[in-house]
Formats: structure tokens, C-alpha cells, sequence
């Protein structure tokens, strides 16, 4: 088995083809699993709450301690070790918000923040949000007692996911996503194979691995990490997503414990983890609430209903009035006006409804796990 830590600096054109491929990395990944399943467990077979925790696919319902809220946690075979792929380095790593000229950043946060107002105001119309939001999971544990549980949306890495850029970085606990992130590039809207080119960059790509799995969980809160859950509008999910909320001055590269793993790009490997995600649908469902951001996001005049201005200055801008708040937008050169321009078709509502009525709700529950055992701390 080759050892990836003897991959963590840069290759050249000299030592490039000595590099492991996206598929060696997943192999060593998977390896390392199997082994940290047989340490915790003499027999080989971990206790049933357990391996539901580390059944990809499944979310684990706990209680956040610092906040005492529920969040759903994806299932994963190593808990607390987060992975990020990208086919190309970036330097420095950092949000999507701050890409770019530091002198574009206040606006470009100002736009991201107005952007996720309008998409939480035009997703609270809808009938299974409304539901999920008003409804709460009721469960029975082993000993009798019934819990009702309405788990909150973590709108901003929500937006994150469907196309808006936010403060925060995308982390995965389950290598075949990053794997398949490392592995793609996005071409206008769309996820293709990452094909070498003649330029010696493309020809690398960086599997970065996070792993707090011997620190304990109670640094993940420290460090801005929180898992974006289960949720109707299911891309996270899919994913396995956590997010890492950052701070302007800090690249992902230089956080303590972040350990850069680089890959030489070849055709096969590439290729098969692009067919194992089904070309992308695996991570990319097809729904309604994906229209619906990109029409926020693409808009070509920037214009915003004073209702979102008005829920930015709740979320964002607590300490200051409606007025100070439209006078930075105002002064910002985006436009403000009454009513928002973006929203479902009613046929839309109309199947998304049908559809959870008919089946997704009960294929919703089938992926939540019910613990018996004392709150998770993160």
C-alpha cells in the first residue's frame, strides 16, 4: 500500500509521475478505514448505533451542546476526519466571497448576504419547507420516551451549495465526494473530467485531508465546522457536507492539522470516479430550489426587494437600523425595490408537494438515525 504522506509537497515535471491517482488516494483512504473499524472493534462488527453512524447516507440525529439545537450528522466511516478535493491548487485557499481583489470583498459579502436573504425569503414559500419547519420529528427511544425535534436549516451553507458565494469552504466526510471534486472541473453550470492539459499546472490536483479524529469533537465548534445536514433541498446531503466558516485573513492551507495530499491527474481514474457519481447526479440531484438560486444569482440587473433588505439587517446587521442598512446597499450601487422578482412556478410547488406526500416524507425518515446515547458535542 503506498504511503500518501510521502505526497504532501508539490511535484515537478521530474517527480510528477511518481505521484499516487485520485484512485490510489480513495484505495489508501478506504485501507485506513478498514483498519480504525478493526481497532475499535476486536470481532470486526461494531455495535448497531455505531454503524449507523458510519453508514454513508444516513444522518444521525444530536444535540448541538454549544447551542443545544439539533443538527443531522452524515453518516461516515471516520468521524471528524473532513476531506476537500479540487483538480488544481489554489493559493491561498479561501471562500468563494474572497476570490479576487481584496478591494471587491465588502461588496461582494453585502451581494452574497442580500442573495441568501432573497433565497431563504422565496424558500419559506414553499409548502414542504413550510411543513418540515412547523411539523417536528417525533420518536420513541428504547426506553419509551418520545422526543419532538424540528431541525433548523443552515440557510447560509445551504446557499453555499446551490451557487452563492459565502464566507464558507465546503468539506466532506466522504472521500468519493472529494474525490469526485478533485477529479471535475465546473464548466458553465456543469461538472465535467478534469483532462491534463500542456501546462504543467493542470497536470496536479490537491486532496486535502482535516482530521480531528484523536483531538476530540469538541474542537469542531472552535475551528467553524458544522455539518449542513439532511434537508429537503437535499444537495448537502448528498454530499456529505460539512462547512468551515472563515475569517478573511486566514487561507484553508494554513490551518493547523490540514495535511495537503497531491495527485498526478490520469484520464482512467479520473474517469471512473466520474462515472461512479453518475455523472455527477449522485451529488447534483435535479430540483426545483436550483433554478430558483441561479435565477438569483445570474440576474443581470442587481435589484433587491426591501423585504430582503430587511431580513439582512435581522441576520446580518442586528446593531444597526432598516435605514443604516439600506443606505449601505443604496451606497453600494444595488438597487432596491418592492417586491421580489424571483420565485417557484406553481407547478413546481405543486409536484415538489405531490411528491413528498406520496413518498418523500416516509424515504426522508428512512435516512434519520435515532440514538439512544448522551448528546454529541459539536
Amino acid at each position: 500500500m503506498m504511503d500518501m504522506m510521502q505526497f504532501t509537497s508539490r511535484p515537478t515535471m521530474e517527480t510528477i509521475r511518481n505521484y499516487p491517482t485520485i484512485m490510489d488516494i480513495v484505495e489508501y483512504l478506504a485501507h485506513v478505514e478498514e483498519q480504525q473499524m478493526r481497532c475499535n472493534s476486536p470481532l470486526g462488527v461494531l455495535p448497531t448505533w455505531m454503524y449507523r453512524m458510519r453508514q454513508p447516507g444516513i444522518f444521525t440525529l444530536v444535540v448541538n451542546e454549544e447551542t443545544k439545537m439539533p443538527v443531522l450528522v452524515p453518516g461516515a466511516r471516520r468521524q471528524m476526519v473532513f476531506y476537500r478535493g479540487q483538480s488544481g491548487e489554489h493559493i491561498p485557499c479561501v471562500p468563494s466571497v474572497w476570490r479576487g481583489g481584496r478591494e471587491s470583498w465588502k461588496r461582494n459579502e453585502l451581494l452574497s448576504r442580500l442573495q441568501t436573504a432573497e433565497m431563504i425569503l422565496v424558500m419559506q414559500t414553499h409548502p414542504v419547507v413550510q411543513f418540515m419547519a412547523q411539523t417536528p420529528i417525533k420518536y420513541t427511544n428504547s426506553f419509551g420516551q418520545t422526543t419532538n425535534v424540528i431541525v433548523p436549516i443552515q440557510y447560509d451553507a445551504l446557499a453555499q451549495h446551490y451557487g452563492i458565494q459565502t464566507r464558507y469552504l465546503d468539506l466532506t466526510v466522504d472521500k468519493w465526494v472529494a474525490a469526485f471534486f478533485a477529479s471535475t472541473d465546473q464548466q458553465n453550470g456543469q461538472y465535467k473530467v478534469h483532462y491534463s492539459g500542456e501546462d504543467f499546472d493542470s497536470q496536479y490536483g490537491v486532496f486535502y485531508i482535516l482530521d480531528r479524529s484523536e483531538s476530540g469533537v469538541e474542537t469542531m465548534t472552535q475551528m467553524g465546522i458544522f455539518p449542513v445536514g439532511m434537508q429537503y433541498f437535499n444537495r448537502p446531503g448528498r454530499q456529505s457536507a460539512y462547512a468551515m466558516c472563515m475569517h478573511s485573513d486566514v487561507a484553508f492551507e494554513q490551518i493547523n492539522g490540514v495535511i495537503p495530499i497531491y495527485f498526478r491527474h490520469d484520464k482512467v481514474a479520473n474517469e471512473t470516479v466520474f462515472a461512479m457519481s453518475q455523472q455527477a447526479m449522485c451529488y447534483f440531484p435535479e430540483d426545483s430550489f436550483a433554478g430558483v438560486v441561479n435565477r438569483i444569482v445570474n440576474r443581470a440587473d442587481q435589484s433587491f426587494a426591501k423585504d430582503s433588505v430587511r431580513l439582512v439587517q435581522r441576520i446580518y446587521y442586528p446593531d444597526l437600523g432598516d435605514d443604516e442598512v439600506l443606505k449601505i446597499v443604496k451606497d453600494s450601487n444595488i438597487d432596491v425595490v418592492d417586491d421580489l422578482s424571483t420565485s417557484f412556478a406553481p407547478e413546481e410547488l405543486d409536484r415538489d408537494l405531490k411528491e413528498w406526500e406520496r413518498e418523500g416524507k416516509d424515504r426522508y425518515l428512512q435516512h434519520v438515525n435515532f440514538m439512544d446515547i448522551a448528546p454529541f458535542p459539536i
